[in-house]
């Protein structure tokens, strides 16, 4: 995969983060479509490829996001620093 085509995970964290509470998902999923496109690819410093859902669930898995009842927000465990 060419990255030049792909947007780092931070992008997406520091978008859930620009709201400072929870977001519905919907919403966020269409205000992350408006921002990175229709069917966008991410990267981080683990993996790449992933699409919106994939990147959103292995943030949760870490504790970087929180999905619960149709909500996302940040978790307790920070993002990393570089």
């Amino acid at each position: 995969m060419n990255l030049s085509h792909s947007f780092h995970g931070h992008d997406v964290l520091e978008l859930i983060a620009s709201r400072g509470e929870a977001w519905p998902l919907a919403e966020f999923t269409a205000l992350a479509a408006a921002a990175f496109g229709p069917a966008p690819r991410f990267h981080n410093c683990h993996s790449q490829g992933f699409t919106l859902d994939e990147l959103l669930h292995f943030f949760a898995e870490r504790g970087k996001v929180t999905l619960a009842s149709g909500t996302l927000a940040m978790g307790p465990v920070a993002a990393c620093s570089h």
